[in-house]
């Protein structure tokens, strides 16, 4: 059942505009003064909602679409730990019963186990993860939709290689600037204990050893936490 919130479940209207109502149900023809049960169903508003989704997944879910137009559908999983394989080692994905010429494709650390036939005529995708890695899951009308959604997978993959790519040049010239302002302040130190100690002293060697030596004690340590 379909929540009403969302969309009545049937409407009564026969007045113009209401073809684009937001019914699942048409409001059939008119009986009088209302309309008789049971109208035809509106294929636009139940290929929103007679959707492929998943069931049940083995992994973390990083990634789901589903396309409202087409029907077409892939997920992202990833599962490298193997012991969530001892409870169940079976990822499921329903595709209903209007979808039953849809083709299947798995990719990745997982293979096709079987599809079951429901006597609603919907079916159900078990799916195998070995859980070494990333599985994908594609349902579509054709190869060439399947390959749209693959290349669609890709095409994210990389915007989200460049994001953190961007993250890491930028936490990069940060850590950058802070060690120029660390080595900048040594210096800085440096140059006043020598200019203090050499107007005492006049071997300015020694003056200039010695202000390093004080200002460079702690150097080694506070340094190494530039270098990972």
């Amino acid at each position: 059942m379909v929540s009403a919130a969302i969309w009545p479940w049937k409407n009564n209207c026969f007045q113009a505009g209401c073809e684009t109502s937001w019914s699942l149900y048409d409001s059939g023809t008119s009986n009088g003064t209302v309309a008789n049960q049971n109208g035809p169903e509106r294929p636009n508003r139940v290929r929103i909602i007679s959707r492929v989704h998943p069931r049940g997944v083995i992994g973390q879910l990083k990634q789901y679409f589903y396309n409202t137009t087409t029907s077409s559908f892939y997920m992202t999983v990833n599962c490298i730990n193997r012991t969530s394989l001892a409870l169940s080692d079976e990822t499921l994905v329903y595709i209903p019963k209007r979808l039953n010429t849809s083709i299947i494709n798995i990719t990745g650390e997982a293979k096709l186990k079987t599809v079951m036939n429901n006597p609603d005529g919907s079916r159900l995708i078990v799916i195998n993860p070995t859980c070494n890695g990333r599985y994908d899951v594609f349902v579509a009308n054709s190869t060439n939709e399947i390959n749209e959604l693959y290349e669609q997978i890709i095409s994210n993959d990389f915007s989200n290689v460049k994001f953190i790519d961007h993250q890491a040049t930028k936490s990069s010239k940060i850590r950058t600037y802070e060690l120029f302002q660390f080595l900048h302040s040594t210096a800085v130190k440096i140059g006043q204990s020598f200019a203090a100690r050499s107007s005492k002293s006049t071997n300015k060697f020694k003056a200039l050893q010695k202000a390093v030596e004080i200002n460079t004690r702690n150097f080694q340590l506070q340094l190494n936490q530039f270098r990972n």
